[in-house]
């Protein structure tokens, strides 16, 4: 801006001066300067560091004026400097790289996690939109966002033996043209992975190896004589079978033993093994399970979870 002062006695020309403040508000440290225009004996403030609205809002500035009499005289004016926001700060996640997790077989449209960036900007400069960029691996396809909350909704059922895991990539950006060099009119913008892992539930049922086991045993063999040894596999991870009082992990081997009243795990007494096929229990239980049915008593297969 421009100021001009005069003097009524004598000689007309006079001095500018910009005094120091001292608090950021008032000069301090030098944000401004003034440049005198000798044509016209005015004066004009110009802007000496550039202005950040984030840091400084407003100036009050105090201008000595003196004249070049033998005895000079001198007064002050003070000029207010608003300073007006413009787009010139990015929406910056708050981390470059989220983890969440999914329960396999969620219903579409369980939350999964909430993004969030932060703009230093102010009103339609400063107000931010999420949405999630489309990829090559087609994960995104498989998710939503909403674009002014930043929260990742389901848009599939998912099963984990099928894939573990997925990948997403999330833009944030704000609400007007940047200020920024480069920009070409597009607004401010940043980016962000989110991986989303798929955790586990107890929903395959163990399977034996094969569907029908043929054995047979000599007559007066002793108590704990291990007939046969059987194998199955469950899918789901963790510790997920118990066959019998066998091994835990997810490809387990159960020995049939003889008792007194046929096939056990644990040694009874002597008895022959009819050859009968694997069926499942026709009644809703509280574990999945699967049964080798062989004459007299049935071996059950169950895993741990509900």
């Amino acid at each position: 801006m421009t100021i001009k002062a005069t003097s009524p006695l004598g000689d007309p020309r006079v001095t500018y001066n910009l005094e120091e403040g001292q608090v950021p508000e008032t000069n301090m440290p030098v944000r401004f300067y003034i440049k005198p225009n000798r044509r016209d004996g005015s004066a004009s403030i110009l802007v000496a560091e550039p202005l950040d609205y984030e840091n400084t809002r407003f100036f009050t500035l105090r201008v000595r004026v003196q004249n070049v009499a033998a005895v000079p005289l001198a007064s002050f004016t003070t000029v207010y400097v608003n300073i007006t926001d413009v787009n010139d700060n990015v929406p910056f996640f708050m981390s470059s790289t989220y983890e969440a997790t999914v329960p396999e077989g969620a219903e579409i449209g369980t939350s999964v996690v909430q993004v969030s960036a932060s703009d230093l900007d102010s009103g339609p400069h400063g107000k931010i939109n999420y949405i999630i960029l489309k990829d090559q691996s087609g994960d995104s396809q498989f998710f939503s966002i909403n674009s002014y909350t930043g929260v990742i909704h389901t848009r599939a059922t998912f099963d984990r033996e099928q894939k573990s895991s997925y990948l997403i990539e999330v833009q944030s950006q704000d609400g007007s043209e940047s200020a920024r060099p480069g920009q070409q009119g597009q607004p401010n913008t940043d980016t962000a992975y989110v991986r989303i892992f798929v955790t586990d539930v107890n929903d395959n049922a163990p399977a034996f190896s094969q569907p029908v086991y043929e054995i047979s045993v000599e007559e007066d063999k002793e108590v704990g004589y291990i007939v046969i040894t059987v194998t199955a596999n469950d899918e789901d991870e963790g510790l997920s079978l118990s066959p019998s009082s066998c091994s835990t992990d997810t490809h387990s081997v159960a020995p049939v033993y003889l008792s007194e009243t046929g096939l056990d795990t644990s040694p009874f007494c002597p008895v022959e093994c009819a050859s009968l096929p694997v069926f499942s229990p026709p009644h809703q239980l509280p574990r999945r399970w699967t049964l080798l049915a062989c004459h007299p008593r049935p071996v059950q297969l169950q895993d741990y979870c509900a």
